[in-house]
């Protein structure tokens, strides 16, 4: 996962910005989360929600979610659980415990 501006720019001191990084991810499975945490709106949309920032739910990037069918459908709009793939930078995971995971189905 790049980190930081892809380009750099000559500032007006003569310095240029920062370089990007490159951060290695290494996946943690999958894990369930209410859309709201993923994106702030309820609207049983899942699949274009996901996550990158400081860690939640013991990952630092949330991606590829899908609806979690509860068997039962609803007619009216709420917060649905998703399934998303958790990721965190393999510099943290060792310090961090394992998210709660879900078999990939």
């Amino acid at each position: 996962m790049l980190v930081g501006s892809p380009t750099r720019t000559c500032q007006p001191d003569g310095l240029w910005t920062p370089r990007p990084t490159c951060l290695r991810m290494c996946p943690r499975g999958r894990i369930e989360i209410s859309e709201r945490e993923l994106g702030g709106t309820c609207n049983s949309t899942c699949a274009q929600k996901s996550y990158a920032g400081p860690i939640q739910h013991g990952c630092s990037r949330i991606d590829n979610c899908k609806k979690k069918e509860s068997g039962w459908k609803r007619f009216f709009s709420q917060c649905v659980p998703c399934i998303c793939d958790c990721a965190l930078s393999c510099r943290e995971s060792v310090s961090h415990p394992v998210a709660r995971q879900k078999p990939r189905t």
